[in-house]
C-alpha cells in the first residue's frame, strides 16, 4: 500500500502505543523568510499579527515609542491594542519552539511567550493574561497561545510583539530588540495589504494606524475530536460538523474518552460549526470475548440505547484497535466474557462492519512516519509536522501497530500526494474544511459532488442498505435522520443526525445491519444560503421531492418511496429490503 512519508524526520518508529508525540524531536526553521540582510549578518523575519484573519488592532506604540520603548530590550518592538472588556485570542504569528514565561504577572513583560527562531533569536509576544502552550512545545503558525491581557507593566491590555536576539530560555528584559522585524497586515487607513517593519509602521495613542490580520487560523477539526474553549469548562464531542456538549465529567468518562486528548479552540472557530444535543451520561464502551460464538465483540452503548452496537473485533491490531476506544487488553482471550460482566450479547445489534479505530483517533505505523486521523474506518493522512501542530495535536497519543495489521483493518487510505482525503493546512485554515479535499462522510470515492452532467451515485461498499440524496446546487449543510423497523415492526426509534455533510450536494449514508423484510424511513433537512428545506414538501398526498433520492441493497437498486410523516401532513422517505 502507499505511504506518505513526511518531509520532515519524525522518527516515530519508537514510539509505542500511548506515546505522546510531543516526545518526538522535530527541527523546522522554514518560517524565517530570507528577504535580505539586516545589519550585524540577521536576516528579516517577516510575520503575520498574531490575531486570526479579519482581526483588527490599532497599534498605539511602535518603535522608539514615547512611554516605554526606550530601552535595549524594547525599542523596536510594537504593540497592538486589545479590548479591556474581554480576553481576545493570540495565536502564533511565526513557528518555532515557544519558551513559556510566567515567572511574574507584575513585572516587565508579565506574561509572556518567546518563540525561538533557531538563530540566535526569538518573536516575542507578551503581557498575555493566559498562555496555552507549554513550555519549549514545538508550535506552527496560527496555532493557537493564549489570550492577551495586561500583565506586567501595562496599564491596559494590548499585545507587545518583537524580534529579540539573545537566549528565548531567559525573560524578555534580557534579549535585545532588533530592527530586523516586518509585518504583513492590512492597513485599514488606505484598505490595502502592506509588508512593514516595525520601524515603518504608524503608532500613536490617538492616530495611530489600525492594522487588520491576514493570520490562517483553525476553523476546522475532524469529526471525533475532543474541543474545549480555554475559558469555559464545556468539553465538546465533534460529531461530523456539530459540537455536542458533554452533560457532565460522568458522561465523558462513560464514554471512555481521554481527558489527555481534549484541543483548545478559539470561539471564532466554534462559529464553524452546528451545536448539537448534548452526550448524556448513558454511555458504555466495553470489549467482551466470547469462546462460544465468532470470538471477541466490541460493544458501544448501554444495554438501553437504542443505536447501541456490537462489532467483531478481529485479531489483526486487536490491542491497538481497543485502545484508542479506551480499553486496555494484553489479547482478546484476555477480555471478560459478557456474562461476566453482566452483558448479553443477544441484546446488542451486530453490524457487518468489523471494529476499528474510533472516530478521531490518531494512528500510525510502525515501518512508516505517516499520521492518520482516523473517520468512519478511513485513514485520512496529515499532511505535514505544521498542520498537525496547527490542529493543537502535539500532546495527543499517536496509536501505533504494524502495516500488515494497518492493511488488514483499513480500505480507505487517503493520498496528499493527488490531494484526495489529505489534511493540510488550508483545511484546517477553512471554516468547516476544504471539502473538495477532506470528505464529510465515508467510505468511499465519488461521494461529496459529481461533476457529470448527469448526477449517478458514487461507486462504495457495495454492502448492506446504502442510501444517496443529491441536489443540484451547494448546500451550506445536510443533516439525515430516520427510524430503522425490523421485519417484526420493531422499531429501533427515530435517530436525530446519524451523520453530517457540509458544503456539499449529496450526502451517502450506509447500514450494514439490515435483512429481508426490514425498512428504514428517513428524511433530509439542509440549507441553501441560510434559508433550511427538507427533502420532501407536503402536503401528502403526493408530497414534492426536493433532491434526488437512490438506494442500494447488496449492490441491487431498489425503490425508494414517497411516505406520510405519522401525525402531520408532511412527508419523508422510505427505502423496505425485499
Amino acid at each position: 500500500m502507499w505511504r506518505l512519508v513526511f518531509c520532515f524526520a519524525i522518527f516515530i518508529a519508537g514510539c509505542r502505543v500511548g506515546l505522546p508525540v510531543s516526545e518526538v524531536s522535530f527541527v523546522d526553521d522554514s518560517s524565517i523568510e530570507d528577504v535580505g540582510m539586516i545589519g550585524g549578518g540577521v536576516d528579516l523575519l517577516t510575520i503575520e499579527l498574531p490575531f486570526f484573519t479579519g482581526y483588527e488592532a490599532t497599534c498605539p506604540q511602535g518603535a522608539n515609542g514615547g512611554y516605554s520603548h526606550t530601552s535595549s530590550s524594547t525599542r523596536y518592538d510594537v504593540d497592538f491594542d486589545t479590548p479591556n472588556d474581554k480576553r481576545d485570542p493570540v495565536f502564533a504569528p511565526v513557528g518555532g519552539v515557544a519558551y513559556t514565561h510566567t515567572e511574574s504577572r507584575t513585572r516587565n513583560y508579565g506574561e509572556h511567550i518567546n518563540i525561538d527562531q533557531g538563530d540566535g533569536t526569538y518573536v516575542i509576544l507578551a503581557h498575555l493574561d493566559d498562555i496555552f502552550v507549554d513550555n519549549g512545545e514545538e508550535v506552527a503558525a496560527g496555532q493557537l497561545l493564549g489570550f492577551e491581557g495586561h500583565t506586567g507593566m501595562a496599564s491596559g491590555d494590548h499585545v507587545h510583539i518583537g524580534r529579540h536576539s539573545g537566549s528565548a530560555l531567559l525573560k524578555g528584559e534580557y534579549g535585545t530588540s532588533l530592527n530586523a522585524l516586518a509585518f504583513n497586515a492590512i492597513d485599514e487607513s488606505i484598505g490595502a495589504s502592506v509588508t512593514k517593519m516595525t520601524t515603518e509602521l504608524s503608532c500613536d495613542i490617538s492616530t495611530g494606524h489600525t492594522y487588520q490580520s491576514t493570520l490562517p487560523t483553525p476553523q476546522w477539526h475532524p469529526s471525533g475530536s475532543l474541543l474545549k474553549l480555554p475559558d469555559s469548562s464545556t468539553v465538546y464531542l465533534l460529531d461530523g460538523f456539530t459540537m455536542r456538549p458533554f452533560l457532565n465529567e460522568g458522561a465523558f468518562t462513560s464514554w471512555k474518552y481521554d481527558w489527555d486528548d481534549i484541543v483548545l479552540i478559539s470561539s471564532d472557530e466554534t462559529s464553524c460549526f452546528a451545536m448539537g444535543d448534548a452526550v448524556r451520561t448513558d454511555g458504555m464502551v466495553t470489549a467482551v470475548y466470547d469462546s462460544s460464538s465468532i470470538g471477541a465483540w466490541l460493544l458501544v452503548g448501554s444495554p438501553t440505547d437504542p443505536n447501541r452496537y456490537r462489532q467483531n473485533i478481529i485479531s489483526a491490531g486487536a490491542t491497538t484497535v481497543l485502545a484508542t476506544w479506551g480499553i486496555s487488553a494484553t489479547s482478546l482471550s484476555s477480555l471478560p466474557s459478557s456474562s461476566s460482566v453482566g452483558l448479553s450479547l443477544s441484546n446488542y445489534p451486530a453490524l457487518m462492519e468489523l471494529a476499528t479505530f474510533r472516530d478521531g483517533s490518531l494512528v500510525s505505523t510502525v515501518e512508516y512516519s505517516d499520521v492518520y486521523v482516523m473517520e468512519g474506518g478511513a485513514a485520512i493522512p496529515v499532511a505535514n509536522w505544521d498542520t498537525f501542530l496547527l490542529m493543537g495535536f502535539a500532546n495527543r497519543t499517536v496509536y501505533e501497530l504494524s502495516e500488515r495489521d494497518f492493511d488488514d483493518l483499513v480500505d480507505i487510505v487517503g493520498n496528499c500526494e493527488t490531494d484526495s482525503y489529505c489534511i493540510a493546512n488550508n483545511d484546517v485554515t477553512t471554516c468547516g474544511g476544504d471539502t473538495e479535499d477532506v470528505p464529510g462522510t465515508y467510505p468511499g470515492e465519488g461521494v461529496g459532488g459529481v461533476e457529470s452532467e448527469e448526477w449517478v451515485p458514487g461507486a462504495v461498499s457495495g454492502v448492506g442498505l446504502e442510501i444517496w440524496w443529491h441536489l443540484e446546487q451547494e448546500a451550506d449543510w445536510i443533516t439525515i435522520s430516520g427510524e430503522f423497523t425490523n421485519e417484526n415492526n420493531y422499531g429501533y426509534g427515530w435517530t436525530q443526525n446519524i451523520t453530517w455533510s457540509t458544503w456539499s450536494d449529496e450526502l451517502y449514508f450506509s447500514i450494514a445491519d439490515m435483512g429481508s423484510r426490514d425498512s428504514f424511513r428517513y428524511s433530509y433537512a439542509f440549507a441553501v444560503d441560510a434559508v433550511e428545506n427538507w427533502s420532501c414538501l407536503g402536503p401528502f398526498p403526493p408530497g414534492e421531492l426536493t433532491g434526488t433520492p437512490f438506494a442500494r441493497y447488496n449492490g441491487t437498486e431498489i425503490d425508494v418511496s414517497v411516505v406520510e410523516d405519522p401525525g402531520s401532513d408532511g412527508c419523508g422517505l422510505q427505502v423496505s429490503i425485499p
